[in-house]
């Protein structure tokens, strides 16, 4: 399920990377001399590689192991980062990714399609995993609790699960 992300600071991101580099494959600048050379260009064990996936939810971010990317040509490495190249040579790669949702480091309390609360876990690429079900569903809480579990609640750790479901409990 994709998260709507309401807010400027979203909004700024988006506006900020989206002027500071191409987005892969989709730049349109350059000539064929430029795009026949870009398919030449491999990186190696030598090119400084900075691929930063950074998560809207949150604000946090990471940088990307480079030995993944290791021998790939620009093309490649689009299809694999998928995110905007901002500067791509055999000495240097530098690539952002935004991820409107949280990162991995973060649990959310949430029901799923048949009203059971689950505890997940965002993957790397922002998509949601189950970690654990709690056999609580949405008919168990009050309108203010279900109103919150269907959006989804940050939890600080997986011990927080049962006190959240409690609070979520309480009727109005």
């Amino acid at each position: 399920m994709k998260r709507i992300v309401k807010g400027a600071v979203v909004l700024g991101l988006f506006v900020s990377a989206a002027a500071a580099g191409a987005i892969c494959g989709h730049d349109g600048a350059g000539s064929a001399d430029d795009k026949q050379m870009d398919a030449v260009i491999t990186i190696t064990e030598n090119t400084r590689v900075s691929a930063e996936v950074r998560f809207a939810m949150c604000a946090h971010s990471f940088c990307m192991d480079k030995k993944i990317f290791s021998g790939m040509t620009k093309d490649e490495f689009c299809e694999a980062f998928g995110g905007r190249v901002l500067e791509f040579s055999s000495e240097e790669v530098r690539a952002r990714k935004l991820i409107y949702e949280y990162c991995p480091e973060h649990l959310i309390l949430k029901s799923d399609e048949d009203g059971q609360l689950k505890v997940m876990r965002p993957n790397t690429e922002g998509r949601l995993e189950t970690v654990q079900l709690t056999g609580t569903f949405l008919k168990e809480l009050g309108e203010t609790g279900k109103k919150r579990a269907k959006y989804g609640i940050v939890l600080e750790n997986i011990g927080s699960v049962r006190s959240v479901i409690a609070a979520l409990k309480e009727k109005e």
